[in-house]
């Protein structure tokens, strides 16, 4: 059996034409859109949030049209958000957008000396972000940074647990292949100024298709984790 899937043809496995992540998540959406992609334990233990593939699969076209709407493809996007479901929504957001994404530690609430500061203000002046996504929360937390860091005021802002789900229909495919750039990882700058590093999408896929073999994992596998997203490792 075969599907198509804006443009793209994809078998019943839809491992056909996986050069990028907005290709395994579109795949994934479109013959498994009830099969549960997250479950988020928000207490460590019993409290739980789950999404489905379907579900994120609009959750990243409603962020992807709110950003086509205000940057172009090609532009950074700055990522503030606590450990949580709306960061991967976001991430894959900026993919389906051709927007790069900027992984970066949240601030802290109402702390103008908070550690992750210097951090972020070196990747602002490196990355030169066009815009920042963030929740309603952090966006609140960030208004003194915005009065006292120019580099805060230049991005414009979008809280995407704000946006609508109808917002996803109005998403439009963007032209990608496995050597766009996915996102820019920075180094923790823990010794020196954060650096840079560009992460296509053949760069990713090929890590993960490497640890699926190491592992020898297959579709029916769950993996645990405990490292926020936010972490190189988590991310």
């Amino acid at each position: 059996m075969e599907v198509r899937v804006d443009g793209l043809i994809l078998n019943s496995t839809g491992t056909q034409t996986h050069s990028t992540l907005v290709d395994v998540l579109r795949s994934r959406a479109a013959f498994s859109p009830d099969r549960t992609a997250y479950v988020l334990l928000v207490d460590g233990e019993q409290n739980e949030r789950a999404i489905s593939y379907g579900e994120l699969d609009r959750q990243a076209r409603a962020v992807a049209a709110e950003l086509q709407d205000k940057v172009a493809p090609g532009d950074r996007a700055l990522l503030l958000y606590p450990h949580g479901l709306e960061y991967v929504a976001a991430f894959l957001g900026c993919v389906y957008a051709g927007v790069i994404a900027v992984p970066a530690y949240p601030p802290r609430l109402n702390r103008l000396n908070d550690r992750s500061l210097p951090r972020i203000h070196a990747i602002l002046q490196d990355a030169s972000p066009a815009i920042a996504l963030t929740t309603a929360a952090i966006r609140t937390i960030c208004d003194p940074f915005l009065e006292k860091f120019p580099s805060f005021r230049s991005m414009k802002w979008i809280a995407t647990d704000d946006l609508p789900e109808a917002r996803a229909e109005q998403w439009k495919p963007v032209e990608l292949n496995g050597r766009s750039r996915c996102f820019l990882q920075y180094t923790s700058g823990s010794t020196s100024a954060p650096r840079g590093v560009v992460v296509t999408h053949e760069n990713i896929l090929f890590n993960e298709r490497m640890m699926a073999e190491v592992l020898e994992s297959t579709e029916e596998n769950v993996v645990v984790s405990w490292l926020p997203m936010f972490h190189d490792m988590g991310l």
